[in-house]
């Protein structure tokens, strides 16, 4: 009787839809539910997409997730990690491209298992085993104190080539060290040091002319061509002092009265090129090797450097730097 009431009135089609619709809406309530994120990481793009499992009271290693089995770190769909550009894990080669993520957990161990997998598209309830994976490494493992009662996956400890990929849920995290290829080495030997060490003065070259022109131009326009040229004498007259030492870490770097732990850093880039830099607390740190300007040190009769010539990305000359005196190699 409501029914037919209903649809003499008109609402049947609209309680039909509404009826129709609960269901699906009900549907998309996930107790896991999925959640990405990406992390550039000197240009290499670190991205993972995984199901987010809660916790709930329950027992999870040892009881939900056996011992001595690869279980994927969330629920429903294989979780997945991609790579933009190779590299290591755990110190192992990995090649750019997508890889399904599994963990097998050991009972009172410090050490779990990790394994990358081609298979991206798997559900979580296959038991893999070691031959299913492409790689498995060991995965240092500890009981923490926080507990974190919705399963995630994250990247910490970043750094200029390095980052840490963490696993945590319940009090157990794992982590797993992440290596980025630079193609570029950032320390050099004492007798590949020798040459450059010593106590350096560096002045600025005037701009070409052309330059010069267009940005008296900019600076006229906007109406500060007076501070303009009071900046850009100022410049030409400026002389820095540069003292170029080698740490007993490997790096080469200028002592020139920066903040503590913090220095220009010489980058190696052929014999007598560098690349600067900046080494912030024993790493290095605001550097891409594609881009800042290239130090060319031109060596004496005696081998040693006396001058060097520092250019930007287009080649152009923008500062002279001529030697004082030697250095030594110091401890820090």
């Amino acid at each position: 009787m409501r029914l037919r009431a209903a649809h003499m009135l008109g609402l049947g089609p609209l309680l039909l839809t509404l009826a129709a619709a609960a269901p699906t809406q009900a549907q998309r309530i996930d107790p896991s539910p999925r959640g990405s994120w990406e992390q550039n990481v000197s240009g290499t793009t670190i991205s993972v997409d995984y199901a987010r499992p809660s916790v709930r009271g329950r027992e999870i290693f040892g009881d939900q997730v056996a011992f001595g089995e690869f279980w994927t770190p969330g629920a429903n769909r294989v979780t997945k990690v991609r790579f933009s550009r190779d590299v290591t894990l755990q110190g192992h080669d990995v090649a750019a491209g997508a890889y399904g993520l599994w963990v097998e957990a050991s009972e009172g161990s410090d050490m779990w298992r990790a394994m990358l997998t081609a298979d991206t598209t798997l559900w979580h309830y296959p038991h893999l085993t070691e031959e299913d994976g492409l790689l498995v490494v060991d995965a240092p493992h500890e009981v923490v104190d926080l507990h974190q009662e919705t399963l995630e996956i994250s990247l910490d400890s970043i750094r200029l080539q390095s980052a840490q990929l963490h696993m945590h849920w319940g009090r157990d995290r794992i982590s797993l060290d992440v290596g980025i290829d630079l193609g570029v080495t950032f320390t050099v030997s004492p007798e590949e040091a020798a040459p450059y060490l010593g106590s350096w003065t560096r002045t600025m070259v005037p701009w070409p002319e052309e330059e010069l022109a267009r940005r008296r131009e900019q600076a006229e326009e906007s109406g500060s061509l007076e501070e303009f040229e009071e900046r850009y004498r100022s410049q030409l007259e400026d002389v820095a002092e540069w003292e170029i030492e080698l740490l007993e870490s490997g790096h080469l770097v200028d002592d020139g009265g920066m903040a503590p732990d913090f220095y220009t850093l010489f980058v190696p880039r052929g014999e007598g090129f560098f690349v600067a830099g900046y080494l912030f607390r024993g790493e290095p740190a605001f550097f891409d090797p594609t881009k800042g300007n290239l130090i060319e040190f031109l060596p004496g009769d005696d081998g040693v450097a006396s001058e060097a010539e520092e250019r930007d990305e287009d080649g152009v000359l923008r500062y002279r730097m001529t030697r004082a005196r030697k250095s030594s190699t110091r401890g820090r």
